[in-house]
């Protein structure tokens, strides 16, 4: 039954444009050639809002050109989830100011440029905005100075979390290339593996980039500790070899360092500042993450509208993304997907000439 309709309405179709002068001038109208029916012309016109003089070859052009753009922002965002993903590094020129956009949580806006037919990439406040007017570039701007304060936030609260993280997994790490059944990937390992072997109580801890070190308890300062806490430290940690060595203990804080060296555990020498006694402790996450980082530093990072909080889920991810309006005028935050970046690169300009806007219906059949 549907094949029937179908073919019905095809030879229709066909009967029409063939059975009068005014239909004749529909399909002249169509074919691109000279017609002075008013009634073609207009409804063409209809089709292709200020395009009465295009031809077929046109609007297949057009279609060429959408075809072009689709395939060519199809890789983009491929290129994109990939530098997401940690799996592609950057080398075109657009690919590192998209990825350094990515890095600081900056929208990113994503062309085709008109002359070359080359990606291009800009940071979206220092882009191209001609296709908003003056009030809408205000309000876009206005909104990525807050992004921008907010994606300091999030960053710092991220970077946060990247360093209890590693100082949460640091002792279990150590402890596996100690007993060979890891092999060390970095100095702090090595290190840290060399003051097990020979009995020298140190701490793990980040350096002032937040990389993880080890703190041997033999050369170090001790400055946080008063003078009388510093000199009862230091004569009991000179003694933790010769301790291990003998394996004679005669106090608490001695038995649980033997207990910990013979257990393959790494720790360190503390005080109690209540009873100035020396105490052992394991390199736990608990006992070496320094008190500042426990909490985030902006437990308000500022997503007080949905703008913003589309915004910080791109930034928190790692995405690229950009901003525009929606059918309201609202500012609204957009994953840079094949589909948004050709939708937005196809806007017509707020300068754009009538022909333009004609060339944008014509594209506009085929979105």
């Amino acid at each position: 039954m549907v094949t029937s309709i179908s073919t019905y309405t095809a030879s229709s179709t066909l009967q029409l444009l063939r059975s009068s002068s005014t239909n004749s001038g529909l399909q002249d109208a169509i074919g691109g050639t000279a017609s002075t029916d008013t009634t073609s012309t207009n409804l063409f016109n209809a089709i292709c809002p200020g395009s009465a003089t295009a031809t077929v070859d046109s609007i297949l052009n057009a279609k060429k050109t959408l075809t072009s753009q689709t395939n060519i922002f199809t890789n983009v965002a491929q290129r994109l989830s990939a530098m997401q993903a940690g799996t592609y590094t950057a080398s075109d020129d657009w690919e590192k100011v998209a990825a350094y956009s990515m890095q600081t949580g900056q929208p990113v806006q994503i062309t085709i440029s008109s002359k070359t037919g080359k990606v291009e990439a800009a940071p979206q406040n220092e882009a191209d905005l001609s296709k908003f007017n003056v009030q809408q570039q205000t309000k876009l701007l206005q909104t990525i100075a807050d992004i921008t304060t907010m994606a300091g936030k999030i960053q710092a609260n991220q970077k946060n979390q990247t360093m209890i993280k590693s100082l949460a997994g640091a002792e279990q790490d150590l402890e596996l290339v100690h007993a060979g059944t890891l092999t060390a990937q970095s100095d702090w390992e090595t290190q840290g593996s060399t003051l097990m072997t020979t009995h020298h109580p140190f701490k793990i801890a980040l350096d002032s980039s937040g990389a993880l070190t080890v703190q041997d308890q033999t050369t170090s300062s001790l400055s946080d500790y008063n003078v009388v806490q510093q000199k009862i430290l230091r004569s009991a940690i000179e003694s933790v070899p010769s301790l291990v060595s003998s394996g004679v203990a005669s106090n608490s804080w001695e038995a649980d360092a033997l207990a910990y060296s013979e257990a393959g555990v790494s720790f360190y020498l503390d005080i109690d500042n209540t009873t100035n006694q020396v105490v052992v402790k394991e390199n736990t996450a608990d006992n070496i993450t320094p008190s500042f980082l426990k909490d985030d530093p902006y437990p308000d990072v500022g997503e007080n509208t949905k703008v913003l909080k589309d915004a910080a889920s791109f930034i928190k991810a790692g995405k690229a993304y950009f901003l525009d309006f929606d059918t309201t005028g609202a500012v609204v935050a957009k994953e840079a997907t094949s589909q948004n970046m050709l939708t937005y690169n196809n806007k017509t300009s707020a300068t754009a000439t009538s022909s333009s806007q004609g060339s944008g219906s014509i594209l506009s059949l085929f979105a």
